[in-house]
């Protein structure tokens, strides 16, 4: 397994992913780390890791790193409120500044089911079938959550932010 390689192609998509459950960019970045950390030890000598493996592994971790740093984030918040407003979900350089902020707000208040389909479809480029893998669902639920999602995405967005996406 190239972990490197993996880094390079998929570690902002991870950090993406770990942000739906994340309130910080800090915690979405090192739920990744410490999942990766964690495959790497137990999977060093596999050949291949399905990508979907390593997408539960985020999940499982970010959820773990909630759960365990609670207090320390709340003191993080507070202290770091202005630095927090401006950090992005996700970064395009070809989107203007207002019309990401749109998306992400609009993206952020999808269910978070409907959210990380489409998260791994649009920005990890993953089949429903492997994303249906990872989550413990059927491809057809997962198609199905990135359709509803996508059409409750169109339905927030201004028309000329969602007809050019």
């Amino acid at each position: 397994m190239d972990w490197k390689k993996l880094i390079d192609e998929h570690g902002a998509k991870l950090v993406l992913y770990a942000r739906q459950w994340c309130d910080s960019l800090v915690d979405a970045e090192d739920a990744v780390q410490t999942a990766v950390v964690k495959l790497w030890k137990k999977h060093e000598a596999d050949e291949s890791l399905p990508l979907g493996r390593v997408f539960v592994a985020v999940k499982h971790a970010a959820i773990d790193t909630v759960r365990s740093s609670k207090r320390r984030r709340l003191r993080e918040l507070k202290a770091n409120e202005e630095e927090l407003e401006g950090t992005s979900l996700f970064e395009a350089a070809e989107i203007e500044e207002e019309r990401r902020k749109l998306i992400e707000h609009a993206l952020g208040r999808l269910p978070v089911e409907q959210r990380e389909v489409i998260v791994m479809k649009i920005w990890s480029e993953m089949t429903f079938k492997e994303i249906g893998r990872a989550l413990g669902i059927s491809q057809n639920t997962a198609a199905a959550r990135y359709r509803y999602g996508l059409r409750a995405l169109v339905r927030m967005l201004p028309h000329s932010t969602a007809s050019t996406s």
